[in-house]
């Protein structure tokens, strides 16, 4: 998302809107309302459903703004200026409701107490660095592939993120760090023993 966000004002004038910069400046101002909003859901909607509705918006939204950049020559201004603004203002929206901060929250309640420390700062770093990768790469995958090859590319992405928040991902609203542990170590030694099973064969 950081990307979007550092070049909306380039990807905007892409799209032809003339004054890029004010929707720059609506977009970041989404994102904090919605982070807003985000924050007031997680504990009534849950973590995973929201990490659910934000990774499939946000996969929908950037293909549709593939899709603008694909076809944009045969759209109108008018139309053209709706797309590229709404699907922008769409994956904000989207990523603000989960991707933004519930992973953050998700960090302290599913790592054990003794590593908690160590292994949150491990995803930081590699979320940070990630962020850097793609923060780098992504003009020159503007040029390589296109705008809209790259935005598909980032839309196959978020939908194998959607599909392992679905497989992978345990909800812990309502649920204490204890039985989050407990529910890891059922887990753990459910795997063990089919691991040992096979081993035995």
């Amino acid at each position: 998302v950081n990307a979007v966000i550092f070049y909306s004002s380039s990807i905007l004038q892409k799209a032809g809107i003339r004054n890029a910069d004010v929707g720059a400046l609506a977009i970041a101002f989404t994102q904090v309302v919605m982070t807003g909003v985000c924050c007031w859901l997680m504990d009534r909607s849950g973590r995973r459903v929201l990490l659910m509705v934000s990774t499939a918006g946000m996969a929908a939204s950037i293909f549709m703004l593939a899709l603008y950049f694909a076809f944009e020559e045969s759209m109108s201004p008018a139309a053209g200026v709706v797309l590229s603004l709404g699907s922008l203002m769409a994956y904000i929206v989207s990523f603000s409701l989960g991707l933004g901060a519930i992973p953050w929250l998700l960090m302290a309640e599913i790592f054990p107490a003794p590593t908690r420390g160590l292994a949150s700062s491990m995803a930081t770093l590699v979320n940070w660095s990630c962020s850097f990768v793609v923060t780098q790469t992504f003009l020159g995958m503007m040029e390589t592939l296109t705008p809209s090859g790259a935005f598909i590319t980032y839309s196959l992405e978020l939908a194998c993120t959607f599909v392992f928040v679905l497989m992978l991902v345990p909800e812990t609203k309502g649920r204490t760090l204890e039985q989050i542990e407990a529910y890891f170590a059922e887990i753990s030694a459910r795997t063990s023993r089919v691991g040992g099973s096979h081993s035995s064969i």
